[in-house]
């Protein structure tokens, strides 16, 4: 059973596992399983009594979450908990995997991995991590085998994304600004929902991974943007480096780099890339 999916990564999950022949697979939106609503996944677990749950589910506009902290709270704290919590009612021993964001973190290290303390710099990030510690404490209470994946900087063909805006950008052939002080990582959604597959399939143990795709010290949105510049053939110098503090109006962390320490690497960021951005949009010029 996949959770929230109707969305970028929920919909890549939905395909990948129908396709791999090897699930029956139930994708449910947020009208069909409200993960803030008790009685509406009771009857949801219920009616299909899952084996796996992957939650996709969440509130990601970083802006709008640090309006609405109580909104960012009750969908990203409050909703993963409150599933694992009725998984528990019920009596199901099924394995759960929750996604998670690298903005757990904050300000204070250039790199992080798995076991690093989490010290997060705005609403999202601070929901995101409640999220993470509910889940663990109501699964471990439980007995319930689960995963909590961090990831960050999504990237697919189900959901226009940063990589999409970009291209359109580049297409009206006017110079624009892209922030080239924050670090982060890069995934694309076909790596990341091979990953859980793999976790599933090769039965690894319960706790935190870092899935993402590979790159030496992380990447910047300016770099990413550069990447398809040059891909698509665009003339690079319609990008203008920009500082984040210029344009930002919420704090995020200048550097979300995360390491991978208890899983095979992904493939490296700009093959992915570059395979996206061709199938998608071809030789531009």
């Amino acid at each position: 059973m996949i959770l929230g999916a109707k969305g970028l990564l929920g919909a890549e999950l939905v395909d990948f596992f129908k396709r791999s022949g090897s699930y029956s697979v139930v994708g449910l939106n947020h009208t069909q399983a409200d993960i803030t609503d008790e009685k509406n996944l009771f009857r949801s677990f219920s009616r299909y009594e899952p084996d796996i749950i992957i939650n996709c589910a969440a509130l990601i506009n970083v802006e709008y979450c640090e309006t609405n902290p109580f909104e960012a709270w009750k969908i990203n704290a409050g909703g993963p908990g409150t599933t694992v919590h009725i998984m528990r009612v019920l009596g199901l021993k099924a394995l759960f995997i929750h996604i998670s964001s690298a903005y757990v973190f904050g300000s204070d290290r250039k790199r992080f991995r798995e076991d690093d303390e989490a010290h997060p710099v705005n609403n999202y990030g601070i929901s995101k991590l409640m999220g993470e510690r509910l889940v663990e404490a109501e699964a471990r209470a439980a007995g319930m085998r689960f995963f909590i994946i961090r990831t960050s900087w999504l990237y697919g063909r189900f959901r226009p994304t940063l990589v999409d805006s970009i291209v359109m950008k580049l297409r009206k052939h006017k110079p624009f600004a892209v922030i080239d002080d924050h670090r982060g990582v890069v995934t694309s959604t076909k790596n990341l929902a091979w990953g859980v597959g793999e976790l599933i399939k090769n039965k690894y143990a319960s706790g935190t991974y870092h899935l993402f795709d590979k790159s030496n010290g992380g990447v910047t949105k300016y770099e990413i943007a550069l990447e398809i510049a040059k891909t698509l053939g665009f003339d690079s110098r319609l990008l203008k480096r920009i500082s984040g503090a210029d344009i930002l109006t919420v704090s995020y962390p200048t550097s979300a780099i995360l390491v991978n320490t208890k899983f095979r690497a992904f493939p490296d960021w700009r093959t992915s890339l570059r395979a996206y951005l061709l199938e998608h949009y071809g030789k531009e010029k």
